[in-house]
């Protein structure tokens, strides 16, 4: 239950300044409780963007996750973390949004519950709910800014089996000068890198919007509804050999409608787009698991110009 993380890295970029070159990380986790440091904190997957989690300055964090439930599959966890980040030139959890502050204090706490089912045979959960309260708070040069947004999904199997329909929904709000970027809340892009370890269907999560560029949209108050079908998995009997072969492929059909500050008529901006994803499942080395995914969504904004986008993500491990 007792774990030390160490790592250290060197880049050497001369468009660089010295300062930014040298990175080091160091995690300790008991238990539920976390605490870790960093210093131009860098993450391997960020050599093959485009999201990223590496960012300049350093940083100090403390947290710990409460299970308040876990009688499986139903789960109820709260989450909670305080960091102070430091030498910034981008907010912490948006990376194309450039920070005035040089220093700020951050706050997180998260509570979600979920409960999914799937049937047997099943390559996705195919029924159930989740929904979760989720906030963020900055206190930088003296100001402080708050954010709460909550979020509920629903599903319902169909007919057709191992086929599902998936309503996903989130609401939120932010406090503070509309002018402060610490203010918005920031949507945008599938959420995958061409090579990632995290899951291969971030286009499910709260602030990713295919389609529209990573950070591209802000909004100081929003409200975002997904529509998703998950059409039935394609199986195949002997793809590949039995060292690396294909084991189904997944595909799902999206849109969405995101409205950012629908409470002032001065700032409101809608957003729409339509999209679709497949993902591979591969094995490798008998055991060792795969998964390819494709995807291309089209963006619109209303009284705007429309944008599109391709993703091509293989996640390992």
């Amino acid at each position: 239950i007792s774990r030390l993380d160490l790592s250290l890295s060197y880049t050497p970029d001369s468009e660089l300044d010295e300062d930014e070159r040298l990175h080091a990380r160091a995690r300790w986790d008991y238990h539920r409780l976390w605490a870790e440091a960093s210093w131009n904190r860098s993450d391997f997957y960020d050599l093959f963007g485009p999201t990223k989690i590496g960012r300049k300055g350093y940083t100090a964090s403390l947290g710990y996750r409460w299970p308040l439930i876990y009688d499986l599959p139903r789960r109820l966890d709260l989450t909670t973390e305080v960091s102070l980040r430091g030498g910034l030139d981008t907010l912490p959890d948006f990376q194309n949004v450039e920070s005035s502050f040089d220093r700020l204090w951050l706050g997180k706490a998260s509570l979600v519950y979920q409960n999914l089912r799937r049937s047997q045979g099943a390559v996705d959960d195919e029924a159930g709910h989740l929904w979760g309260l989720h906030s963020r708070l900055y206190e930088a040069a003296g100001e402080v800014y708050a954010s709460l947004y909550g979020q509920l999904d629903v599903g319902f199997p169909l007919p057709i089996d191992h086929s599902s329909l998936w309503w996903r929904s989130a609401l939120g709000a932010s406090t503070g000068d509309r002018q402060a970027s610490l203010s918005q809340q920031y949507f945008g892009g599938f959420g995958n890198n061409y090579v990632d370890r995290l899951d291969a269907k971030q286009y499910r999560e709260v602030e990713s919007l295919p389609g529209f560029e990573i950070d591209e949209v802000a909004g100081r108050s929003f409200a975002k509804s997904m529509l998703e079908w998950n059409l039935p998995p394609l199986r195949f009997r002997q793809l590949g050999s039995p060292g690396f072969y294909a084991r189904y492929l997944r595909p799902a059909l999206f849109t969405t409608v995101l409205v950012t500050d629908p409470d002032d008529g001065r700032f409101r901006r809608t957003f729409y787009n339509l999209g679709a994803q497949v993902d591979f499942a591969i094995t490798f080395l008998e055991r060792r698991s795969l998964t390819l995914s494709l995807g291309y969504a089209v963006g619109f904004e209303e009284g705007g110009e429309d944008s599109d986008e391709f993703m091509i993500s293989l996640k390992i491990l």
